[in-house]
């Protein structure tokens, strides 16, 4: 019980840090590759997948291989999470997603794909991505946003960093002798894979 109890305030301490962070970066022309990660890991990946199954876990079975399960599984899929979200807002259609797209770029959100052109980019591609932050986009404009994260090679890297972070929950979840049924695990990493919103 007392377990159960802390990690359901973790979960309020690591969000709350996680967006502050968000927040904070939202006023700041550039991110680090560090806190974009951080981000990712507090917001995303603890609150929506580590932090419920160690919930869980904590109410049946708890033993250090579960929560080290709990914590690698959740991680990696929550990372997965968050770059395909951020590409949906990018190459995603608004009838698809059920959301607008570009939402990103107009509430100025730090992402690993800008973090790329900010990284990778020429001056001139950063300064067309600066252009294109900050407000809604003409349809003109939503093309040159697509092109951009396309030229500089945004999209193939941080496709990979997605494609990379399923592989590794898929991983743990075959390291993870202890579970004698893995299908739920199997079906949700491949429903998340293959999600359009």
């Amino acid at each position: 019980k007392d377990r159960t109890i802390a990690l359901f305030f973790y979960i309020f301490n690591e969000t709350v840090l996680g967006q502050m962070i968000d927040v904070d970066l939202t006023s700041k022309p550039r991110a680090t590759s560090a806190l974009i990660e951080q981000k990712m890991s507090l917001k995303t990946a603890r609150y929506t997948f580590t932090r419920p199954l160690q919930i869980g876990a904590s109410l049946v079975r708890w033993s250090k291989p579960i929560e080290r399960f709990c914590s690698e599984f959740g991680e990696a899929l929550g990372i997965a999470f968050q770059i395909q979200d951020d590409l949906l807002d990018l190459l995603g259609q608004s009838q698809t997603t059920l959301k607008s797209t570009f939402l990103d770029l107009a509430t100025r959100q730090q992402t690993v794909y800008t973090q790329h052109v900010h990284d990778h980019g020429t001056t001139e591609d950063i300064i067309l991505l600066q252009s294109l932050t900050g407000r809604g986009l003409s349809d003109a404009e939503r093309e040159d946003a697509r092109a951009l994260f396309e030229r500089t090679g945004a999209i193939r890297a941080c496709q990979k960093r997605m494609d990379d972070a399923f592989t590794q929950a898929e991983r743990v979840l075959a390291r993870a002798k202890f579970l004698q049924n893995t299908s739920e695990f199997e079906s949700l990493i491949a429903f998340i894979r293959t999600r359009s919103a």
